[in-house]
């Protein structure tokens, strides 16, 4: 994978291709022993912000951050050294998920806007917890730690909401993603537990076929940011429409070989979404899409009207399927918003679901850490 990230972007500029070699092993000897470095690189300086125990970090998405500033120029060797870093990290990565998802269930975590609003209902933004990242990590990272602690193989970065209607600029944007990838990762770290950490891309409304591309753009800036600081397992949820699930599928696998993709659709208790796509359908069409690794259905319903919807479809081939129901219907209780559906009555319904053969489980509005 090093060689072939390498060859690929020198392509045959076999002199540049030779000289690599040497000069990332120089660097990774530097990076390994001194704090900060500055190096000076066709002119250019770049300043490499490294943390203790780079070199242990080079087996995970990380390494991709720490070289991510040093992007630009056009320079060939500065532009392959972060990609073989991501290649190396994010493949094994990779790879290690799509056993896990083959052998056994996976776990995601629960809701987050819901449960963080729970407990900060007093604080400003409370309905957009992305806001809080930069000033109350630490609200941010102890919610991942109760997934975690409640068992979750995969938690979903604080990014869901993260987009033009939340945020006035593109720069806004990339800084709460990363805050929001930090503190998911120093969740991971503080737990002491092995857990994936999934880049979760929330719905972009769109009305024509101008805010369509529109919103197609922007959902590619969101992938390209959350990959910069380290993600490679995706996690697009609560869509509605198939077409453009197949467009971002493929566009992650085009640019990022190696990434993990979920893609999961909001239906009605009828089974449809709003763009009238039924459930039969989204099985039909995503079941022959090699860009996808596991889709499903998470939020608008409960687990037994989930239940229900899967009961009913046909699987003409083998495919992997996500469930990450509400804790269930939404009620206005003296102006806040409530779920009244208990883990127990949850708990059931996911039961079935596990028994139709189910690959990966979680929650979506109302459920905590109890669910």
């Amino acid at each position: 994978r090093f060689m072939m990230a390498a060859g690929e972007h020198l392509q045959k500029d076999w002199i540049l291709y030779c000289l690599w070699i040497p000069v990332v092993f120089l660097v990774f000897a530097l990076l390994s022993a001194v704090p900060k470095l500055r190096l000076r690189v066709d002119g250019l300086f770049f300043h490499i912000p490294v943390i203790a125990g780079l070199l242990k970090t080079i087996y995970t998405s990380r390494f991709a951050s720490a070289f991510s500033v040093l992007y630009g120029g056009g320079n060939g060797i500065i532009d392959c050294m972060a990609i073989t870093g991501r290649v190396m990290g994010n493949t094994w990565v990779e790879r290690k998920i799509q056993e896990a998802v083959k052998n056994r269930i996976l776990l995601l975590d629960g809701a987050f806007g819901t449960y963080f609003k729970s407990m900060h209902y007093d604080f400003e933004n409370a309905d957009y917890p992305e806001k809080a990242t930069l000033e109350h990590e630490d609200w941010i990272v102890r919610i991942h730690k109760e997934y975690i602690m409640a068992g979750a193989d995969i938690i979903r970065t604080n990014t869901f909401g993260i987009n033009h209607g939340l945020c006035q600029s593109r720069e806004e944007m990339r800084i709460l993603i990363e805050a929001a990838v930090a503190a998911a990762k120093k969740a991971v770290s503080e737990s002491g537990r092995e857990v994936y950490v999934a880049g979760s891309i929330g719905p972009i409304k769109y009305a024509s076929e101008k805010e369509e591309d529109d919103a197609y753009e922007e959902y590619c800036y969101l992938i390209d940011t959350l990959y910069e600081n380290g993600i490679n397992i995706f996690v697009f949820e609560t869509l509605s429409d198939i077409d453009m699930a197949q467009r971002l599928a493929a566009y992650v696998r085009n640019n990022i070989p190696e990434a993990f993709i979920t893609v999961q659709f909001v239906f009605n208790k009828m089974g449809y979404t709003k763009y009238g796509y039924n459930l039969q359908r989204l099985v039909d069409r995503l079941s022959e899409d090699n860009n996808i690794d596991v889709f499903g259905i998470n939020c608008g319903i409960g687990a037994a009207h989930m239940c229900e919807l899967l009961e009913k479809v046909r699987f003409r081939k083998e495919c992997k399927i996500s469930v990450l129901p509400n804790a269930g219907y939404q009620q206005d209780l003296i102006g806040r918003d409530m779920y009244f559906h208990n883990a127990g009555y949850y708990m059931e319904y996911m039961k079935k679901m596990l028994e139709m053969g189910v690959n990966m489980i979680g929650g979506c509005c109302g459920t905590t850490p109890e669910y």
